[in-house]
């Protein structure tokens, strides 16, 4: 290969470094995963709340297991409780909600209750004062316990670089 190739090749292939360093910080769900957590939350509408409910189980959820659940749908995974799942992820400004962003609640300044934003002021969540899986306003009470968001970036790199670069850049980038 002469020195024009493989300067370009170099260039190729630090653009694409920095993309995934640079980009996964920042970007959000795509729309095909919004609209899975937005169906697998609608599916469980109604599910009893249990604390402590067994991650894994789809009979009961707690608001954290619940979150877990809906996220390992998208190929994400989440610590197991809410105070784990808040120190993880970008954090985001209460005006920048993006559905799928999850919500976290305080009481006593201490992390007690997490719910994904759905759009319109609404999240949904697995409430121990509703006892079951429903949707609420980020008002009253939930706006005045409010803490803050988070948006999570994939664990599997590469689906999400194919959204973003094109197929042949994969492809090299692979090589």
């Amino acid at each position: 290969m002469n020195k024009v190739v493989r300067k370009l090749i170099n260039l190729k292939t630090l653009f694409i470094t920095l993309f995934m360093s640079l980009s996964f910080i920042t970007m959000s769900l795509n729309k095909n995963d919004k609209i899975t957590l937005l169906q697998e939350s609608k599916k469980h509408l109604g599910t009893k709340y249990v604390y402590g409910a067994k991650s894994g189980n789809t009979n009961s959820f707690d608001c954290s297991s619940f979150m877990l659940y809906l996220y390992r749908k998208i190929d994400i995974n989440l610590p197991r409780t809410s105070r784990e799942q808040a120190k993880k992820g970008k954090k985001v400004d209460l005006n920048e909600l993006e559905i799928g962003d999850l919500i976290f609640f305080k009481t006593n300044n201490r992390i007690h209750h997490v719910g994904m934003y759905i759009g319109e002021n609404q999240f949904v969540h697995a409430s121990s004062a509703g006892k079951r899986v429903m949707i609420s306003e980020l008002k009253g009470f939930y706006k005045n316990h409010y803490a803050l968001a988070k948006r999570y970036k994939y664990d599997n790199d590469i689906k999400r670089l194919k959204e973003k670069v094109p197929f042949n850049d994969i492809a090299f980038y692979r090589k």
